[in-house]
């Protein structure tokens, strides 16, 4: 989508149709819940995989304060810092983040 949030994951030889891509509904529901918890401005958020198993690839969001230089890689965009290790990053290039809110 044309309002998506576009991240580049930093990676040589990579294009526009690798890059991570953020709903404004996802973006809106971070920052809300950056708020909401009262997250100190010296964490991030990461996002981690996990295989699982025949269902595929499993991915989990977390608030974190401990980087590190060696295995991690920021990819902080409109005040937001998003980090994710090395391997977990070229799990998410190409694919969209979005939010649904279906309590209703």
């Amino acid at each position: 989508m044309e309002n998506n949030l576009k991240i580049d994951t930093g990676i040589d030889g990579t294009d526009e149709t690798d890059l991570l891509q953020v709903t404004p509904a996802a973006f809106a529901a971070i920052k809300q819940s950056i708020i909401n918890n009262k997250v100190p401005e010296t964490y991030f958020l990461r996002i981690k995989s996990a295989s699982g198993g025949c269902s595929g690839m499993q991915f989990s969001l977390e608030f974190d304060f401990n980087y590190d230089e060696f295995t991690d890689r920021e990819l902080s965009t409109d005040g937001v810092r998003i980090v994710s290790d090395n391997k977990t990053i070229f799990y998410l290039m190409g694919i969209t983040i979005d939010y649904i809110d279906d309590e209703d």
